[in-house]
C-alpha cells in the first residue's frame, strides 16, 4: 500500500460517496484484505484500491505516475544531450592541443587528436575513483563546516 494511499486513508473529511455493485466473490476478496489489513470495514478498503489505481493512473496529465515519466525522460534527454555535448567539447580540445603540440614540439612527431583522446580518456579511467574519493571528502568536509557555522549562529542570543 503507498504512503499517499495511507495519508488518504487516515483522512477523515470524505464529502463524496460512490455506490458500487459487485460479485460474492469481489466481495469475499475485499472483505479478506479487510482483515489481513486490520481495517474496520470494507469501505476503508475501497477507498484505498481506488486512491492505489489513482496513483498508478499513467494516461492522466496530473497523475504521479504520468509526471515521474515525463520527468524521467526529459532527465535522459538532457543527459544524453550533455553527454554528446561534454564528447564535442573534448574532441575539440583535443584537436585544438594536437594542433598547438605539432607547432611547438621541435622533434617533428606527428600529434594526432585521436591518440590524445585515447590517453586521456585512459588517464580518467585510471584517476576516476580516487578523484571521486576526494572530491567526496572534500564536500563532507564542507558540509560539517557549514553545520558548525550553522550552530554558532543558532547558539547566539
Amino acid at each position: 500500500m503507498s504512503d499517499a494511499a495511507e495519508k488518504i486513508n487516515e483522512d477523515k473529511r470524505y464529502t463524496e460517496r460512490i455506490y458500487a455493485r459487485c460479485t460474492k466473490s469481489q466481495h469475499h476478496q475485499l472483505n479478506e484484505i479487510r482483515i489481513r489489513l486490520g481495517k474496520e470495514n470494507i469501505s476503508e478498503v475501497v477507498r484505498l484500491t481506488v486512491v492505489e489505481y489513482l496513483d498508478k493512473e499513467g494516461d492522466s496529465i496530473s497523475s504521479r505516475r504520468h509526471f515521474n515519466q515525463t520527468m524521467n525522460k526529459r532527465f535522459d534527454d538532457l543527459y544524453d544531450g550533455l553527454f554528446m555535448m561534454l564528447t564535442l567539447i573534448a574532441v575539440l580540445i583535443a584537436q585544438g592541443l594536437a594542433v598547438l603540440l605539432r607547432a611547438i614540439d621541435k622533434s617533428g612527431k606527428d600529434w594526432k587528436a585521436k591518440e590524445l583522446l585515447i590517453e586521456a580518456s585512459k588517464l580518467a579511467l585510471e584517476q576516476q575513483m580516487p578523484l571521486r574519493a576526494t572530491i567526496s571528502k572534500m564536500v563532507e568536509v564542507q558540509r560539517d563546516q557549514q553545520k558548525k557555522l550553522r550552530k554558532g549562529e543558532e547558539s547566539e542570543p
